[in-house]
């Protein structure tokens, strides 16, 4: 009789300590508990009969991302580290930087390792990356369609002189594969790098305490991109200095911040619009692939101004969710396709006159699987 009491316990207290992290999830009682890491969490996904795998993909993600008292630990382990033994709770993740700058970690795609030239391509890489390059612009030209690849360069190599170490001028892992393409494949990756690096002791181009660019340093990613297209396509033109308002507007904690558990955000540059002709949200009309593996809700994105030539599709990541406001004016229909994946079949559909594959240079390895 003993022993079965003390296994009822013992399986009672069993379940309750596995159950009770998905009841607090379900509840919501972990609510004012406020989540720090470097992306946004997982809502609870919408079910849709013509995407059920897609449901359970999102769910996973869901409930790794909110079972019950996971933001609790989480907090209390990194505020622990901090305040006890003065460490940077997640070093690996966020690198602080002097004057208030803070950079990712190693932990997102090995991006100090390439910052200072300790991470490279194999020969094998290299050459699996041209071919893929070169095969799509060939498909791409045989259908009278132009292609450009362009690389959003990371903060780290803008603001070196901010990082906690020094950088020795080694070559790095854009520099080598640009070399490499330039050399065997007479193909171009466009370096969005220049005019910011010009620019950038003037305005500042970066947030301090987020991993992006901000508008300006947007936009003069943007005016290099343009001006590369505009040599094979005149009419188009990059949005003037007199076609925008500079101004400076407040943002809250940025990514990096967050995942140190710091509330700061800090005042940066933002750009409006002189010209009222504006393009317009269209709306989407891809269905979502099943090789993609994000968020349904930042699949597709799709823009459209009147009397404008050219339609684009773009290919990209985060980066170009800045890129947006400046290309939807410059182009007469703008579809943004959040993958790097060379999907034939959808540039088919789209038959677009310019296809724009934008890549952040700390994620140049994901062109092996384009």
């Amino acid at each position: 009789m003993y022993k079965k009491t003390v296994h009822i316990i013992f399986i009672t207290l069993a379940l309750g300590l596995l159950l009770t992290p998905s009841i607090v999830m379900f509840t919501g009682l972990e609510g004012n508990y406020s989540n720090d890491e470097n992306r946004k969490m997982q809502n609870f996904p919408e079910f849709q009969m013509a995407y059920p795998v897609q449901f359970v993909r999102e769910f996973k993600l869901y409930f790794n991302d909110n079972f019950g008292f996971r933001i609790a630990f989480f907090n209390l382990y990194k505020m622990g580290l901090k305040n006890l033994f003065d460490e940077d709770p997640l070093p690996r993740k966020v690198v602080s930087g002097k004057n208030g700058w803070y950079f990712l970690g190693d932990e997102h795609n090995n991006v100090v390792s390439k910052t200072i030239g300790a991470n490279q391509f194999s020969k094998t890489e290299l050459n699996n990356i041209a071919s893929k390059l070169v095969t799509a612009n060939t498909w791409l030209e045989q259908n009278g369609i132009r292609f450009f690849v362009a690389v959003a360069p990371n903060k780290h190599t803008i603001y070196s002189q901010y990082l906690p170490f020094s950088i020795h001028n080694k070559k790095t892992k854009f520099s080598v594969l640009k070399e490499f393409l330039d050399a065997k494949h007479d193909f171009e990756l466009i370096d969005l790098k220049e005019p910011i690096l010009k620019a950038k002791d003037t305005v500042q181009l970066y947030y301090k305490n987020d991993s992006h660019w901000n508008d300006y340093g947007a936009y003069l990613g943007y005016v290099q991109l343009m001006n590369v297209i505009s040599e094979e396509y005149p009419e188009v033109k990059a949005l003037s200095n007199e076609q925008i308002k500079l101004d400076s507007v407040y943002k809250d904690s940025g990514d990096l911040v967050r995942m140190l558990n710091i509330e700061t955000g800090e005042f940066v540059p933002n750009i409006t619009f002189v010209d009222q002709n504006r393009s317009r949200k269209v709306e989407n009309e891809i269905s979502i692939p099943f090789h993609y593996n994000g968020a349904v809700a930042i699949y597709e994105d799709r823009y459209k101004k009147q009397d404008t030539p050219f339609k684009v599709l773009i290919f990209g990541d985060s980066f170009a969710q800045n890129l947006k406001k400046y290309l939807n004016e410059s182009f007469g229909e703008c579809v943004y396709i959040r993958d790097y994946k060379f999907d034939k079949k959808l540039i088919q559909r789209e038959n677009p006159d310019i296809v724009i594959l934008e890549v952040a240079e700390r994620k140049l390895e994901k062109l092996n699987k384009m």
